[in-house]
């Protein structure tokens, strides 16, 4: 969540004492949902409480995609969140980033953003596109990430992402632009989401909170709580009815209702959970109740009576736990800091407090010593705690600035005000924590098992970490994955570290050949994994080695089936393999035409698809006999002026002719030949005769070259022609059958 530096006053100075001048915007995450928290272990005792980084290192800079959280740089975390797998989602205004780490493999991920400040294309993948200072998130019970994209004024969604085992985004992870300046957003906060998927964002610039309501598909933006003016609200009025100040942090619980820190007007106020239609109007609920403040600043607390009207200094986080008990930090409680108590509220029909709300110091009101682990935390020594969160047992934490810890209340009892039992502090991490120190946290989270995590600002070295707080000082351990070829060459795929304990999924064998064998999947010295298989990892090195089988090659041969000529070749092949057919053109057999090659089984035509199998494939030529029914056949040679040459032309259409003849089976020629009207009649008379006998005889000599010898040609003079107007066409001999 952002904080919105405001004019006058010294607030901004008080929110960013601790980073000695430097302007960074504090994040406070409550549990109003476990999806706010991260799950990883649960701390013991501050002895064997280490800090253990999920993400960052000892450098500032952009992360890389694919690689182990732990080992890559990042800018400046300010809030983080987890879903119901435990994998990891932080917010990096300073690199405009929206960050994952996955639970199973540790490798972070980039969701959003490039590292260069920018606006968002709604509607395109959120890997790649420019975002502007995304300062607070949450995440709701399907993975969709909702975040604050601060200076872009926008409220923007990330479709739940598919990733792979290396830390690639496979689906989803689609940014979606809900609110923009468009539908009023200015300067907005924090963000929430309730178990039916709506979201909630304090727009601080309008002194509004606002709904997006899931239930109208993110269309509909909605004001719950404030009118637009900054001012005083009254208690038992709807929300929009009332003015309130600047809405800092806000939670919602799991009946849907919300509760936020008023800054300006120095309240923790609750709104019940609103009612919109589908136009987006509120229709019932949003009742809004000062729980602690009066709008002034200063004063001490009473313990023991109800918060409303008592007046607190500067209430920053807010959480709620699972019976409606909420809690926040006073960062100048009497001039030191508390953390604050108030016991769940209740109502009366018309959303009137008539019970509930008593409030307990459970930390501050003391001076001059440091917290140890082991004393009563009413009356310890803190100074401007900055963020709260309690677990489904009622343990409370906090981030103390002042000493740069991180402590746990346990439950307290309380009569009339008075601490009757529990309430013991245990400091959890502290600037002498092994491994991994710790300076300053923005933010702390905790599920309700009570596992703390927190963002880290390291004031030695100006780096940034997402922590886990551990009980074991035992870093997180990767594993080596590599592949070996088994032999082949081509492209090894390659596998990033994976987390002890981890999986990922096994990659193909696509890049290798081997020839003579096929890839028959991935051994690990005792089993063999087919890719895409999800895989295991112990707790030592792995290496996959390609295992080959070798390949039966089964021969394809074709067969003339009686013809003759060149038959195609087929090279052996694969079983299952699919060849496309040669064609016949090679192979001759008179009396027959090519009709395809057969199986034994089928006949198939030349350019198919055939399927060769596991035994020997011959494949022989179809030939069908041509009919023996006379074929009508006609053709005609056209000659020079006076004469009856045959020229070479002549002489090949001729023999092509005789072919015909021969397959027609054709017994009878009559060859009539015509001249053009030049000459006298008997000339033209013994011309026609002359090239019809010259035609006759060729065809005679082509058929017994052709072994018919059967055939009765007649040839005839039929004198001058006149049938066409040019000459030259008259000039010929035409031979039927």
């Amino acid at each position: 969540m952002k904080v919105i530096p405001t004019t006058g006053g010294d607030k901004v100075s008080r929110r960013t004492s601790f980073l000695r001048g430097r302007v960074v915007f504090p994040v406070f995450v409550g549990v109003a949902l476990i999806l706010d928290s991260l799950i990883i272990g649960a701390p013991a005792d501050a002895q064997s409480d280490v800090i253990v980084p999920v993400a960052g290192n000892d450098t500032q800079g952009l992360p890389t995609s694919g690689q182990p959280g732990s080992s890559q740089s990042i800018g400046q975390p300010t809030d983080v969140a987890v879903d119901s797998q435990g994998n990891v989602y932080f917010v990096d205004p300073e690199n405009s980033e929206v960050d994952f780490v996955s639970a199973s493999t540790g490798l972070l991920t980039v969701l959003a953003g490039n590292g260069t400040s920018g606006a968002p294309d709604s509607g395109e993948v959120g890997t790649g596109q420019e975002i502007d200072d995304p300062y607070s998130l949450t995440v709701d019970s399907h993975g969709n990430v909702f975040f604050v994209d601060a200076d872009n004024d926008e409220i923007d969604e990330l479709t739940a992402p598919t990733i792979n085992a290396d830390g690639v985004v496979t689906s989803g992870d689609v940014l979606n632009v809900l609110a923009d300046s468009g539908n009023g957003v200015d300067s907005p906060n924090d963000i929430a989401v309730d178990s039916s998927g709506n979201v909630f964002f304090s727009n601080s610039g309008n002194d509004t909170i606002e709904e997006i309501s899931a239930a109208n598909d993110y269309a509909t933006t909605t004001v719950v709580a404030g009118t637009g003016t900054e001012g005083s609200p009254t208690s038992g009025e709807a929300g929009t009815s009332q003015e309130i100040g600047e809405p800092y942090h806000l939670v919602v619980d799991s009946s849907g209702n919300l509760y936020f820190a008023d800054e300006e007007n120095y309240e923790v106020d609750e709104l019940t959970a609103p009612v919109i239609n589908g136009s987006g109007d509120v229709t019932g609920g949003d009742i809004l109740t000062a729980l602690v403040g009066d709008g002034t600043s200063g004063g001490s607390t009473t313990p023991g009576i109800s918060g409303s009207g008592q007046e607190i200094y500067w209430p920053l986080s807010v959480a709620v736990d699972s019976s409606g008990n909420v809690y926040f930090v006073d960062s100048e409680e009497s001039e030191v800091g508390a953390v604050i108590e108030l016991s769940a509220p209740q109502y009366n029909g018309e959303g009137q407090l008539i019970g509930g709300d008593i409030l307990n110091i459970l930390a501050g009101g003391g001076s001059g010593d440091e917290p140890t682990t082991g004393q009563t935390g009413y009356g310890v020594d803190i100074f401007d705690p900055y963020s709260v969160a309690v677990d489904s047992s009622g343990n409370v934490y906090f981030t103390d600035e002042k000493y740069y810890q991180v402590e746990e209340l346990s439950p307290g009892s309380y009569t009339d005000g008075v601490l009757t039992g529990g309430d013991i502090l245990t400091v959890l991490a502290d600037t002498g924590a092994p491994n991994l120190p710790y300076y300053n946290s923005t933010d702390i989270a905790v599920t309700g098992g009570g596992n703390v995590y927190i963002t880290d600002l390291s004031l030695d070295n100006d780096t940034y970490y997402v922590d886990e707080i551990q009980s074991e000082a035992a870093p997180i351990a990767f594993d080596s994955v590599t592949y070996a070829s088994g032999g082949a060459t081509g492209t090894l795929p390659t596998q990033n570290p994976v987390v002890d304990l981890g999986t990922f999924t096994v990659a193909s064998g696509a890049g290798l050949t081997n020839p003579g064998y096929t890839f028959a999947g991935w051994s690990d010295g005792t089993s063999t994994y087919q890719p895409g298989a999800t895989y295991t990892v112990g707790s030592n090195p792995v290496t996959l080695t390609a295992v080959w089988k070798a390949v039966s090659l089964t021969p394809v041969t074709y067969a003339n089936g009686g013809g003759s000529g060149t038959l195609p070749t087929q090279a052996s092949v694969q079983a299952g393999t699919s060849i496309t057919l040669a064609s016949g053109a090679g192979l001759t057999n008179p009396g027959y035409t090519f009709a395809g090659w057969s199986d034994g089984t089928s006949t198939y035509q030349p350019g198919a698809t055939y399927t060769v199998g596991s035994n020997p494939v011959t494949l022989t030529a179809v030939w069908k006999a041509v009919s023996s029914t006379p074929s009508h056949l006609s053709d005609t040679v056209y000659f020079a002026l006076d004469s009856s040459r045959l020229t070479p032309a002549d002489l090949a259409s001729l023999s092509a002719f005789a072919a015909k003849v021969k397959n027609a089976n054709a017994t009878n020629l009559n060859v009539v030949g015509y001249a053009d009207s030049t000459g006298t009649e008997p000339q033209n008379h013994a011309l026609s005769l002359a090239r019809a006998r010259a035609v006759a005889a060729a065809l005679t000599a082509d058929l017994a070259k052709l072994g018919v010898t059967t055939v009765s040609i007649h040839a005839v003079g039929g004198g001058v022609s006149t049938t066409y107007a040019n000459s030259a066409l008259n000039r010929r001999a035409t031979v039927t059958s």
